[in-house]
């Protein structure tokens, strides 16, 4: 459990910055993550401490261009969360509170304060640490996060100058720390070891001159052959010379951490004034099927933000409806709406269903024994003959 001075610490700041005269920021400049709740963008940017916003999808907003303007914007003071500085990316977790993660104080922060606080090795080290964070639903309101330390070249400038000769220049590789969160739980600490490297690609050519790639957010993605792992924004700069940025793809990686597949070129797909964008957040626009990704600059507008939508690739999607499914362990089912308060009951494990429709995380399954209900999607996996 963290300190309850820190707890009453951030009590008394937040009533400051809520009292009258104290007024919330309208506009995003620095977009350095994204997430989707409903009808509804949630946005953060790093320049702007213990406060997101949501940004309401009209009907016609469905890309591939949205952009963020600011009477559309609302504020969301997280009022025990002002200590939040440095925020890069934000999900909603499974029992509904969103949540934030503080690059520059290593935790992730909800509305009721500290969430999880990471263990030191997660810390910032030359303006390079945790940079995105990605929820998967489990049964029981449980949630599955996955906090990425974004790795790349450390900011030569910001390394403790003792170190900067001897490790200043060498790219790190970015590190993926996945733990699960019971529904309400709050200010834990999450120990260092259960870590995994992702393998990134490799560009050609000797450091600290040549390109090497950081990791700036990510998604849970359900592989075609049902395996789940994750999709990764990949953003490649140099350590000496010129600074460039030459590389802005998405990459597919399995659990843990092996590459997968091609990458996909952002730039490709990306308008004229948006190639060559440092693009921060990414977040499901529709679960399966299209990707959305923000920035924080371009190299024409460094005010502007505009969202992109990206279809997924018909290769890098799982589609249940040509697969057998099954049960992995015991699933609440509703037979109303996944919004129903309480489950209907529950499905045991290894029940086979046929896919009926989706309706966000949920499936409307139909059993074997012709009960049709909403199960969660991530408690089916595809039925493997023994």
């Amino acid at each position: 459990m963290l300190s309850r001075p820190r707890t009453i610490l951030a009590i008394a700041v937040g009533l400051i910055l809520l009292a009258p005269g104290c007024g919330q920021p309208t506009t995003v400049r620095e977009a350095s993550g994204v997430a989707r709740q409903g009808d509804y963008l949630l946005i953060v940017d790093d320049e702007q401490n213990g406060v997101y916003f949501r940004h309401r999808l009209e009907p016609e907003e469905r890309g591939p261009l949205i952009r963020i303007e600011p009477r559309q914007l609302e504020p969301v003071a997280l009022p025990l969360s002002n200590l939040a500085t440095d925020l890069e990316s934000i999900d909603v977790l499974a029992d509904g509170r969103v949540a934030v993660i503080s690059e520059r104080l290593r935790s992730l922060f909800g509305p009721d304060g500290v969430i999880a606080e990471y263990d030191a090795p997660y810390a910032e080290f030359g303006k390079r640490g945790l940079e995105g964070v990605a929820v998967l639903a489990l049964p029981r309101q449980v949630s599955r996060v996955a906090a990425l330390w974004e790795g790349g070249y450390p900011e030569f400038d910001f390394v403790p100058r003792q170190l900067r000769e001897r490790v200043g220049r060498i790219a790190l590789r970015p590190l993926l720390l996945v733990h699960d969160l019971a529904p309400g739980l709050r200010e834990i600490a999450i120990r260092a070891g259960k870590d995994v490297e992702l393998e990134t690609p490799l560009p050609t050519g000797e450091e600290p001159s040549a390109q090497r790639f950081r990791a700036p957010d990510l998604v849970w993605h359900r592989a075609p052959d049902g395996n789940w792992g994750f999709i990764v924004i990949l953003s490649s700069l140099n350590s000496m010379g010129e600074r460039a940025y030459l590389h802005h793809w998405l990459q597919r990686f399995s659990a843990g951490g092996k590459r997968i597949g091609e990458p996909l070129d952002i730039d490709k797909f990306a308008p004229a004034e948006l190639k060559g964008a440092n693009w921060e957040g990414l977040a499901w626009f529709e679960d399966g099927n299209s990707l959305i990704l923000v920035h924080e600059s371009t190299p024409q507008d460094a005010s502007a933000v505009t969202a992109i939508v990206l279809p997924l690739p018909e290769d890098w999607k799982f589609s249940r409806a040509d697969l057998p499914l099954v049960t992995e362990s015991e699933a609440d089912y509703f037979l109303e709406s996944p919004r129903q308060p309480r489950a209907d009951g529950t499905v045991p494990a290894g029940t086979k269903v046929t896919l009926m429709r989706n309706e966000g995380s949920y499936y409307f399954v139909r059993t074997e024994a012709a009960l049709e209900a909403y199960v969660l999607a991530s408690n089916l996996a595809p039925f493997r003959a023994p």
